[in-house]
């Protein structure tokens, strides 16, 4: 799935959206032990708020970024276990800032 991912965000160029979701992803795994359904669901929710984000951006609908920003928060968030999302919490703002690169 991380190789789909991979190719729709710029194939493997150094510093780009491949790496960002990398990092992301890594990151999520090291600090919240997620399992192998967990990892999977998380990817895709990503894939999809990245399609979703692009849609909005070519549209220029602001609105329609920032509800994407909030589904894929909320998809997360439904993804993990209370433990996790006590840890997910507390280290949002390092997370959105690795898909920012």
């Amino acid at each position: 799935m991380l190789n789909i991912l991979s190719k729709f965000l710029g194939g493997g160029k150094s510093g780009g959206g491949a790496d960002r979701v990398a990092a992301f992803i890594g990151a999520m795994e090291k600090d919240l032990h997620l399992d192998t359904q967990q990892k999977t669901a998380v990817e895709q929710a990503l894939r999809q708020f990245m399609q979703d984000r692009k849609s909005a951006k070519q549209s220029g609908n602001k609105d329609a970024m920032k509800d994407g920003r909030d589904q894929f928060r909320e998809a997360i968030s439904a993804i993990l276990r209370d433990d996790q999302e006590k840890i997910f919490a507390g280290k949002f703002q390092e997370y959105k800032q690795l898909l920012k690169g």
